[in-house]
């Protein structure tokens, strides 16, 4: 069964969203049901900010868009040695440079391990237009996805990339509910990185999310399944002094959220 927050629930929820953001300066935070969208809150969630590694689920959506249209193959297979090289962690580093990937391996890769060169491939296949069609449909209005994650793109220029973290969650929710874009679902599911909303959340929950980190960046945001609710929860923030600290803020509250959402 499905469960529908009170008001007073909902009004829990606002109040821990906003203890989170009022903690620190220049944070933003969104949560709303995906299967009851008017059932929302968020505190600075129309504010654009930096979003880092989480573009990469718009972009690689706008792939998907292209393999739907029947402008891609997502079979089609590209050689490890052909992908560009990286001075930062790969996991393109543990395959045999001969050895092959999918279009639709590349795309969970990217997702699972946030890797750099394999989200370069990906938005190689779309473009900024492309991209923007994307957001649009999923009804993010105030978002841009102008740069990549090349070498050069990295640090400071990767700061282009703004979206809100009602547009965020928007994103987030588009990505695990379409069918078209299962192959993405899979890859949020399985992330790697789940120091921020997973970590204080217990073992039965699902959760599809997206990591983002760049100097004063601390950003998560995806969608929490239990049983059959579902609910999407957004943390972007920038100027954040000590990351770790952030970190625990981000579990902190999503466990808080989650506590209101299935009292």
């Amino acid at each position: 069964m499905t469960i529908r927050p009170t008001d007073s629930q909902i009004s829990d929820i606002a109040r821990a969203l906003r203890s989170f953001c009022d903690a620190e300066p220049t944070r933003a935070a969104h949560w709303t049901m995906v299967d009851a969208p008017d059932m929302q809150a968020g505190w600075n969630e129309r504010q654009p900010m930096p979003v880092a590694s989480v573009a990469k689920v718009p972009a690689i959506m706008a792939v998907y868009d292209r393999i739907a249209g029947g402008q891609l193959d997502p079979s089609r297979r590209k050689r490890v040695s052909d992908f560009g090289a990286t001075r930062y962690c790969s996991v393109l580093k543990t395959f045999d440079a001969d050895a092959t990937l999918s279009l639709r391996e590349i795309a969970r890769l990217a997702l699972i391990t946030s890797d750099n060169p394999l989200a370069v491939h990906m938005m190689s296949l779309t473009s900024e237009a492309g991209i923007v069609a994307t957001l649009r449909k999923a009804g993010a209005s105030q978002s841009r996805v102008t740069v990549g994650f090349g070498e050069d793109e990295l640090g400071p220029p990767n700061r282009a990339n703004v979206m809100t973290a009602a547009d965020v969650s928007r994103v987030m929710i588009a990505a695990v509910t379409n069918f078209a874009y299962d192959d993405i679902r899979v890859g949020l599911e399985n992330n790697l990185r789940n120091n921020r909303i997973p970590r204080l959340l217990p073992d039965e929950a699902v959760i599809a999310h997206k990591t983002g980190t760049l100097a004063g960046v601390i950003n998560d945001a995806g969608v929490i399944r239990i049983g059959d609710t579902r609910f999407a929860l957004t943390f972007l923030t920038d100027g954040q002094k000590d990351p770790a600290h952030t970190e625990d803020a981000i579990a902190t509250c999503a466990a808080e959220v989650f506590r209101i959402v299935t009292a």
